[in-house]
């Protein structure tokens, strides 16, 4: 039955095989035009290049940038903020800085803009985040040595024999 089903299958579609499909009039079909690759695309594919390096060595080549600092070009500033968001909960406070130091072009498109300004908005909900992070933190701390204290006071207590 398996055999007969496979060859019925077979035959099915070798004789969809010569049939092409054409359109009924292919002159009125707009041709597809492919546009350059946008500037913002150019970046996020650059980013994505620079994600994919080995975390040692995303570190080092944000080392050799910021070694490079009076020196560097707006191509390095760029690169500096695009390794830096590669790894963003490693790499919070370099990110606000080649952020802070990237300044923005005037042949830049409005999607470069835009982008820069997602990059920034992301920036400062993370040091919110951050800072939240450290309160709680910070309060978890406090949480837990007076819970010790209490812990230790039992404990004086049950030596004393005066406890419950």
């Amino acid at each position: 039955m398996r055999s007969i089903t496979f060859f019925a299958l077979l035959a099915l579609l070798a004789g969809c095989q010569g049939s092409l499909i054409r359109p009924a009039d292919s002159a009125n079909t707009p041709a597809l035009s492919f546009e350059p690759e946008s500037d913002v695309s150019a970046w996020l594919n650059q980013r994505q290049q620079l994600c994919a390096l080995a975390p040692e060595e995303q570190r080092l080549r944000l080392e050799a940038l910021a070694n490079r600092e009076g020196t560097q070009l707006e191509g390095d500033r760029l690169e500096r903020v695009l390794l830096a968001s590669c790894r963003p909960d490693l790499t919070p406070g370099i990110l606000r800085e080649a952020l802070s130091a990237l300044q923005p072009g005037s042949d830049w498109t409005s999607a470069q803009h835009a982008l820069v300004a997602l990059l920034w908005d992301t920036a400062r909900s993370y040091q919110v985040l951050e800072t939240r992070n450290t309160e709680l933190k910070n309060e978890l701390e406090k949480t837990i040595d007076g819970i010790r204290k209490i812990e230790a006071d039992m404990e004086d207590l049950n030596i004393n024999g005066s406890g419950p």
